[in-house]
């Protein structure tokens, strides 16, 4: 029962972890579409500049080095702009990819353009036992632990004598039954039984 509880916190858990992903996702890719709308504001600017210092380069008001470095921020700007559109459209089919959507449509819905996500008001966490308690990992944990130390009495229990009732019936032209105790005494495989006990004390030790 604690095996099967652990496992249903740990679905928990994946749900938990996949909505982060697609959060972290979201962000990333707002981040870096706000990030590629800036270079292209830049790249413009820079371009205004570009001509204004060339102008005055005919006029000999500016030098062959202001010139260079103009154009060197220029092809900076320019260069950095693809990469972040590739990172965006990466953070697109990330999200696209988690939520089992075509790409094609979670692009077409990304471009329109929204802020990133921002918490709103104060946020209230409560007290940090209950945070603890609905933590589906957290909860994972603790029925680790109970499957655990109910392992630690079955192994305890296999050091002990063992008593059992067997019984058999049979039907037919001549019906008959038999029934009759069985004592198991662990005395060969006691050292096995031991060691064992031990492993399942230490794995307990380890889940707590």
């Amino acid at each position: 029962i604690a095996n099967l509880e652990a496992m249903q916190f740990d679905s928990g858990s994946v749900r938990l972890a996949v909505i982060a992903e697609i959060i972290d996702a979201y962000n990333s890719a707002r981040f870096f579409q706000e990030s590629a709308a800036i270079t292209r504001a830049s790249i413009r600017s820079r371009k205004q500049v570009l001509e204004l210092v060339q102008r005055r380069a005919t006029a000999e008001d500016a030098t062959a080095l202001e010139i260079a470095q103009t154009k060197a921020l220029l092809a900076t700007a320019e260069a950095n702009l693809p990469i972040l559109l590739g990172r965006y459209e990466e953070s697109v089919f990330r999200i696209a990819t988690l939520v089992v959507q075509p790409g094609s449509d979670v692009l077409a819905r990304m471009n329109a353009g929204r802020a990133q996500l921002r918490p709103r008001g104060k946020l209230e966490v409560g007290v940090p036992a209950d945070v603890l308690r609905n933590r589906p990992d957290v909860r994972r944990a603790e029925r680790e632990f109970a499957r655990a130390t109910a392992s630690v009495g079955v192994a305890e229990a296999q050091l002990l004598p063992s008593l059992s009732l067997d019984g058999t019936v049979t039907v037919g032209d001549l019906d008959s039954w038999s029934f009759g105790p069985t004592l198991f005494l662990p005395l060969f495989n006691r050292a096995v039984l031991s060691a064992n006990r031990d492993v399942t004390l230490s794995r307990a030790e380890e889940a707590e």
